[in-house]
């Protein structure tokens, strides 16, 4: 849920926690006077943690990890992506390898990677919350000395991404990788996402969201989570907080009597995993103008 964050407060805490154990070290060269986004605390600390610890093994024999903020005016001429305004510049940068000009094309590929131990999702995670935020992501340089990464976020006033949404969606997998994906999907299509790995997390977020300007359009929910709660149950509960919500249910299982029946149990889509970005948006598209 987003919500006006301290900038400095997200960056000390997930810095020192991606370094734990590793050879580098943190440099902060952060402003003392307290910056204020408006942001997705938990996703906003998954972007600065992927970010560290991607420096951090730039550097195998360690090295210094700098991060830096600064204020960045955007007007209609700059050359930026970006919605004019004031932004802060957030640069981090390593002492490691660099990375070669033809990866760089790619390092914001879902499942690209340089690392063979590697899934590939760190920077395609970057890159979509950071557009979703209303902001952007670059590789400003990279050398044998080291890279410099630069994210750009909207102050609180200048936040353009909740205007420029189709609308907010909830996303319920136990599978990292698939609530990645469909992450990654969804933000190139401008919707806002929220994400959950089980039917606890889904209910606790809808019922924060519920009877706001700001609630969910629809929810997307795996049928089955090993240990937790599924689709169907978690359903059932959403369903008595708001009558008229819109689900689609998600399983990996073809011959599963839920997905064959999907309306019978209060679903109004369905799509069979693995899906890919056409399935998924085909399904949205057929689904939004429902009536709950």
């Amino acid at each position: 849920m987003k919500e006006n964050i301290c900038l400095q407060d997200i960056i000390k805490d997930t810095v020192g926690f991606s370094l734990s154990g590793s050879c580098s070290s943190p440099n902060l060269l952060l402003p003392t006077e307290n910056i204020y986004i408006y942001a997705d605390k938990g996703q906003i600390s998954q972007v600065f943690q992927n970010l560290v610890i991607n420096a951090s093994q730039a550097m195998p024999n360690g090295g210094s990890v700098e991060i830096s903020i600064e204020k960045v005016d955007v007007t209609t001429n700059h050359t930026l992506p970006l919605h004019p305004g004031e932004y802060f510049c957030i640069s981090v940068s390593d002492q490691g390898v660099g990375i070669n000009a033809e990866d760089q094309k790619n390092i914001f590929d879902p499942y690209f990677s340089t690392e063979n131990t590697g899934r590939g999702l760190g920077l395609a995670t970057v890159h979509s919350v950071i557009k979703n935020h209303g902001g952007h992501v670059l590789l400003e340089s990279s050398s044998p000395q080291g890279s410099v990464f630069k994210v750009f976020l909207p102050n609180s006033e200048t936040s353009t991404s909740k205007s420029n949404s189709k609308g907010n969606v909830l996303v319920m997998d136990d599978d990292l990788g698939i609530r990645e994906l469909v992450n990654e999907i969804l933000n190139q299509e401008m919707y806002n996402v929220l994400l959950c790995k089980n039917g606890e997390e889904a209910l606790e977020a809808f019922n924060k969201k519920h009877n706001t300007k700001d609630e969910f359009d629809f929810v997307l929910l795996d049928l089955t989570i090993p240990g937790g709660m599924g689709g169907l149950e978690t359903l059932k509960r959403l369903s008595k907080i708001d009558p008229n919500i819109k689900a689609i249910v998600a399983s990996g299982y073809a011959d599963d009597s839920v997905l064959a029946n999907f309306r019978d149990h209060g679903f109004i889509g369905m799509v069979k995993k693995p899906f890919c970005a056409k399935d998924l948006l085909k399904t949205i598209e057929e689904v939004k103008h429902i009536k709950g």
